[in-house]
């Protein structure tokens, strides 16, 4: 029984997780990211050359390119600076972040 009620607060536990308050969630493009003009240039960017190697289809691109912002502004903290300055892992990590997403929403 003690195993039974330990399996379920830990379930209950990982499914509350995106309640918590700080908890960044990716696919949410209706939260301020980074400031408008920045997050066009990013979108641009993306769109212009990483979305290409998802899909060729513009709608997909483009959430594609919502989800790589939304993943990058939780792996920065909406700090821009500090997104141009993430490492080789963290970046790939945005990467997996964003194709989750995007698997999501498709």
């Amino acid at each position: 029984m003690k195993k039974i009620i330990t399996i379920l607060s830990l379930g209950f536990t990982v499914n509350s997780f995106a309640l918590i308050p700080g908890v960044c969630d990716v696919g949410d493009a209706k939260k301020d990211r980074f400031p408008k003009a920045d997050e066009y240039e990013i979108m641009k960017e993306c769109m212009e050359r990483t979305a290409s190697q998802v899909t060729r289809d513009y709608q997909e691109k483009k959430i594609y390119c919502s989800c790589f912002v939304g993943a990058l502004s939780c792996a920065s903290g909406q700090d821009l600076d500090k997104a141009n300055n993430l490492d080789e892992k963290k970046l790939q990590k945005v990467a997996e972040q964003a194709m989750k997403c995007y698997e999501k929403s498709k």
